[in-house]
């Protein structure tokens, strides 16, 4: 820089001197939106969550079973559910050895403290790890166990099997047990 100064000064030529650096500030930006979570879905549907709403009617399937399907001797169709206030229902359709279709319905209060017990029962006999049954049979009604827990937005479990074997023989035998405490009359597989 000097010797550019001197050497302009003897040209008699003006200093040329770039100008000081201007340090301009960054221009405040403002700050983005904090990110929002991203909306909950429903498993499988691909629906928004619902919010939060107080469950002021507590009568939400607990236990849902199913047996049904042809054999040689007929048809069976049977269906339970039992809810968290205490209340259950069941029905039957059933066609065996080509005679009329047989139907019946009944509903029964065994209370919510019986429910609980049945919930917690299967729990501990691991309805709510069980798999689907890998069996080919022929001759047998599908028995389907769905076991949910207490709530308005619970989770459930579904197990399907062919022959109530193995791990599946102690929550077929709990609701069975069940069935026939609390529905005596009704026609169902454990009877």
């Amino acid at each position: 820089m000097i010797r550019t100064a001197l050497l302009a000064a003897a040209l008699g030529a003006p200093l040329l001197v770039p100008p000081p650096a201007v340090v301009v500030p960054p221009v405040p930006r403002p700050s983005p939106a904090p990110a929002q979570p991203a909306a909950q879905v429903v498993p499988g549907l691909g629906l928004p969550m619902p919010g939060f709403c107080g469950n002021s009617l507590p009568h939400e399937p607990v236990v849902v079973y199913e047996v049904t399907g042809g054999t040689l001797a007929g048809f069976l169709h049977v269906r339970f559910t039992a809810y968290s206030d205490g209340s259950a229902s069941a029905s039957s359709l059933s066609s065996f050895g080509g005679g009329e279709s047989v139907a019946d319905a009944a509903v029964s209060f065994p209370g919510p403290e019986a429910v609980a017990e049945l919930l917690a029962e299967l729990r501990a006999a691991g309805a709510f790890q069980l798999c689907d049954q890998d069996l080919i049979v022929s001759d047998l009604p599908l028995s389907t166990l769905t076991v949910l827990a207490p709530g308005s937005d619970a989770r459930a479990h579904s197990s399907s099997y062919w022959s109530a074997e193995g791990p599946w023989a102690a929550p077929s035998a709990l609701v069975n047990a069940f069935l026939q405490a609390h529905f005596p009359n009704l026609g169902h597989p454990g009877s």
